[in-house]
């Protein structure tokens, strides 16, 4: 005998009939069969639900490993960006630094140019001064050589007078 598949709700339906037309020792081993068909069918569901469930497990504790690495990538982004903004300050700072830096070093260079400007003035006003110094020695020398000469004249002229006055008053 022959026995067509039925869906869940006709089985109870069916089994009355089965067991009607065969007898209850066939019925009961077709009623069997037909229960063992069914806890395997429940026992296929239950291990696909476990199966289910164990990889839904699996999947939160991925999912959970996923976002801790995530946080933690955050994390180091965050500290990576203050370091960041760190260097940028320093970076900042330093290159104010070397503008003072250049602006002294600038000033420095325009001293030293004023510095050698007026030295360059000064060895001219030496060289102008020794000339100068020069003429006054020759001018010196010349006048006191015109004194001396003045002088013995004088002197000169004062022992013809002495003896000129002496020669005067004598009788003869």
């Amino acid at each position: 005998m022959k026995y067509c598949a039925s869906s869940p709700s006709q089985r109870p339906k069916n089994f009355g009939l089965i067991a009607l037309a065969l007898g209850s020792k066939e019925a009961t081993l077709v009623i069997t069969r037909l229960l063992n068909g069914v806890r395997e069918s429940i026992a296929n569901v239950v291990r696909n639900t476990s199966r289910g469930v164990e990889q839904t497990e699996l999947g939160v504790q991925i999912i959970d490993h996923t976002k801790s690495i995530i946080d933690a990538l955050a994390d180091a982004v965050r500290e990576n960006s203050q370091m960041a903004s760190d260097i940028s300050s320093n970076v900042k700072q330093q290159t104010d630094g070397l503008s003072h830096i250049l602006s002294a070093i600038e000033k420095i260079g325009a001293t030293t140019r004023h510095n050698k400007q007026m030295s360059q003035k000064m060895e001219l006003g030496t060289g102008d001064l020794d000339a100068t110094v020069a003429d006054l020695l020759e001018l010196i020398s010349r006048w006191g050589n015109a004194e001396d000469s003045k002088f013995e004249e004088e002197e000169k002229t004062t022992q013809e007078a002495t003896r000129d006055s002496s020669t005067m008053s004598l009788p003869s």
